[in-house]
């Protein structure tokens, strides 16, 4: 039998295997001085064959030239690189040029600088036809150019978002629906062109300058972070066929401090617990933590002789998946704390307790004073560089580069260590001299790579010294964790911003020792734990609810919104959990009630404050009331809409031209937003809603009844 060949169009070098473009400046720069391959590889900090990967990627680039000799030059664009700092917003928009230019990466990737991260798969499946290489190593090349969009990225989210427009790659232009221009297009030369010049005058304004091929976006006010999807999907998936060899699949609280009976499921391998000071949120953690038996019950529920009596009786039952202990199904193991002594059937797994500890600096730790005296020495065995992917985590997470940072050991163990570092300019300095944040986030990662794989993570406060987007970094580095060393992750937060990247299955409310499983808003808790100044609390199910029922209020009874406060919950299931939770507090300052929306499955039912919105979707009923009267209040919506009142035929064939093509009423505001530009989403939901309140007060009065009916009589 004949087996045909794959027909391959392009050589498999055409798809990169080199991670770092900051490492293009250093390999141009030995290459321009014409130092030999050892002095490359000294000023490069690359083996021999890595430098063939990065001569390679600079080809792919047209950052290098190749002769008939096999002798290289550095172009035009890589003499452009070479000028620009590695950090610069310069040296990345010289980059992302450059992948827009590379006609290999035009075929493998044409939409790798698009808005939306493209799909993995998809361009693994494309390098795979192309080059004839194996799925599994067009898999790692697609991640490659994934990680080049990372990198050159920065330059399109800073700049351009500063004068709200995002970049369209080549051949990209006509590509969405959501993206309009009404100027023509032109080349990507031209493009080139403009953007170098908005580098050059800083007072550019967006109104005198706008690029001709650049789109004008409006933000969606959706969450897009650096985990795809696929890969949430994924985990969920792995997580519901039991595809662990360890894995904690339930803790059951039976009795335990303030809990009874509560039950906590870990659907997803990173898991959020929150609540208010007190609600049980590190009693939760270090429940799970008493599943393992490195872990001691007194780390975190210690016993002072007769001051502790409650803890008499205290249980905590478990459901674990351990396939060395029971290869075909679930153990349930039980701990308890019975005759003033804990009783345990442990199970042995890798677990790393991250306390809010952590975030104490150098200068306050007593075990680091050794290190701040002038005789302070150690042996050159005892420092070493971060290693790689720690550096390349810490680098993604905090956003800056820590390649040159070192790790020492002061005691023979390692168990008490320094960080160091040294500015570009070889200025030396200590952790000492390091944010809290940033010495903890780098010791986190230590460890968390250095772990086992199937290892259990518990982080206290995990924002704790973070900046909000390192918040939402770290998280992103958990769920990468937990893909890549099959590990789990649980921890406990105060931030809405450690939310974003995860699923609602993946989210705990810990409240007054009660559990609920969901999205919830963080400033939210106030008023489920009765903290409220105002006289009645309406939980619905999202933010547009939200909006909803406050545009309503405004415009039947605008006194009242200074006595009502009313909270998105993330579904419905949850608004109505809370409500009844917030109700049957004996200890609650304000009643609630519950406002569903209209396909909700939840019941209705007035004796429980639980009351249902007009319509099915909430988005769509007001976007098809006010298009159904489109010909008569389209003045009206344009001029709410910031538009001109001219602009009126415009206006109503976008609001149209949305409806004809949309097939999720949730993103039909952002929609509108995008195709008139420069609009917040925020401001198109208004508009409907003024327009929608206006034409519609009857069935706004219907609305509001429940509400002021419970509001003391004026």
């Amino acid at each position: 039998m004949t087996v045909r060949s794959r027909k391959t169009i392009l050589p498999s070098v055409s798809a990169p295997q080199a991670d770092r473009l900051d490492k293009l400046h250093s390999l141009l720069s030995s290459l321009k001085n014409g130092d030999s391959p050892d002095l490359v590889a000294a000023t490069t900090h690359l083996s021999g064959r890595h430098i063939d990967y990065y001569v390679d990627a600079a080809l792919v680039l047209g950052l290098l030239l190749k002769h008939d000799d096999s002798s290289l030059s550095i172009t035009d664009s890589g003499t452009r690189l070479l000028a620009e700092n590695v950090h610069s917003p310069a040296y990345r928009h010289i980059l992302a040029n450059c992948i827009n230019d590379s006609i290999p990466l035009q075929k493998l990737a044409p939409e790798l600088l698009a808005r939306e991260e493209p799909d993995r798969d998809l361009m693994r499946d494309r390098i795979a036809q192309l080059t004839g290489l194996s799925p599994s190593t067009a898999d790692r090349r697609a991640g490659t150019l994934l990680s080049w969009r990372r990198q050159a990225l920065p330059f399109q989210t800073s700049l351009f978002s500063e004068l709200g427009l995002v970049a369209v790659p080549r051949g990209f232009e006509d590509a969405s629906e959501d993206v309009v221009s009404d100027r023509p297009h032109i080349e990507s030369a031209r493009l080139r062109s403009r953007t170098q010049t908005a580098f050059s005058e800083p007072s550019m304004t967006a109104s005198t300058k706008t690029p001709s091929a650049v789109k004008r976006l409006a933000p969606t006010g959706e969450f897009q972070g650096q985990i795809r999807p696929s890969q949430v999907n994924q985990l969920l998936d792995k997580r519901k066929k039991q595809g662990y060899g360890q894995y904690l699949n339930k803790v059951i609280l039976t009795k335990v401090r303030g809990f009874s009976g509560q039950e906590v499921s870990f659907d997803f391998p990173v898991t959020a617990i929150i609540g208010p000071n007190g609600g049980g949120k590190t009693t939760i953690l270090g429940a799970a933590a008493c599943a393992y038996s490195v872990i001691k019950p007194r780390q975190f529920f210690s016993k002072s002789g007769p001051f502790d009596s409650s803890m008499k009786e205290w249980t905590i039952e478990y459901e674990i998946l351990d396939r060395k202990e029971n290869p075909k199904g679930i153990l349930r193991r039980t701990a308890s704390f019975r005759s003033s002594k804990w009783s345990r059937e442990a199970l042995s797994r890798d677990v790393l307790v991250f306390g809010v500890s952590r975030t104490v600096p150098a200068t306050e730790r007593p075990d680091m004073r050794r290190c701040t005296t002038g005789k302070f020495k150690v042996g050159a065995d005892q420092v070493s560089r971060l290693e790689p992917e720690v550096a390349l985590a810490v680098q993604r997470i905090l956003g800056k580069d820590v390649e040159n940072y070192s790790h020492i050991k002061i005691d023979g163990r390692g168990k008490i260590s320094l960080l160091s570092a040294h500015t570009p300019n070889g200025v030396k300095y200590s952790e000492f001299h390091f944010g809290a944040g940033e010495s903890s986030i780098i010791r986190m990662i230590r460890h968390i790579e250095h772990a086992k794989d199937h290892c259990l993570i518990l982080i206290e406060e995990i924002e704790n010294g973070l900046h909000p987007v390192a918040t939402v970094r770290m998280v992103e580095y958990l769920v990468d964790v937990a893909q890549r060393k099959n590990a789990q992750a649980i921890f406990t937060t105060h931030s809405n911003d450690a939310l974003k990247p995860l699923p609602d299955e993946a989210v705990w409310a810990s409240v007054d020792q009660t559990v609920f499983q969901g999205k919830l808003d963080v400033h939210a808790l106030r008023a489920i734990t009765g903290q409220v100044d105002s006289q009645l609390v309406v939980f619905v199910e999202d933010a547009f609810a939200k909006q909803w029922v406050e545009s309503v209020l405004r415009l039947v009874d605008p006194d009242s919104l200074g006595l009502v406060e009313v909270h998105g919950m993330h579904g419905d299931g949850m608004a109505v959990a809370v409500n009844r939770h917030h109700n049957l507090d004996p200890s609650h300052t304000a009643d609630s009630i519950c406002m569903i929306d209209g396909d909700s499955r939840q019941e209705e039912s007035a004796q429980n404050g639980v009351f249902r919105l007009p319509g099915a979707s909430p988005e769509a009923y007001i976007y098809d009331s006010v298009l159904e009267n489109l010909d008569r209040d389209v003045g009206l919506l344009a001029v709410a809409l910031h538009q001109r009142f001219e602009d009126q035929p415009h206006v109503s064939d976008v609001v149209q031209d949305v409806r004809r093509v949309n097939r999720d009423a949730h993103i039909l505001f952002s929609q509108v937003a995008r195709k008139l530009g420069f609009l917040s989403e925020e401001v198109v939901r208004s508009a409907f809603l003024s327009v929608w309140t206006q034409r519609h007060q009857e069935i706004a009065s219907k609305i509001a009844v429940p509400i002021l009916a419970r509001l003391p009589q004026k």
